[in-house]
């Protein structure tokens, strides 16, 4: 979970780096990169990158197990 802008972009260069060491031909490619947050906003950057709070996760999973 990351809260600094400056650690979010730290995040995303990561997953980024991360993504590129995964076998595409064998996983397939990331259906998207994701950035947990303690922050209130969602959104995605000009990277692709998607940054959401953990609280949007939590909704989304009680959605899901409905």
């Amino acid at each position: 979970m990351k809260l600094e802008e400056q650690s979010i972009d730290q995040a995303a260069g990561n997953l980024k780096k991360l993504a590129q060491r995964i076998n595409t031909s064998h996983e397939g490619e990331p259906a998207f990169l994701l950035v947990v947050t303690g922050t209130q906003v969602a959104y995605r950057r000009d990277d692709g990158v998607l940054v959401a709070p953990l609280a949007a996760l939590k909704r989304a999973f009680t959605l899901a197990q409905r």
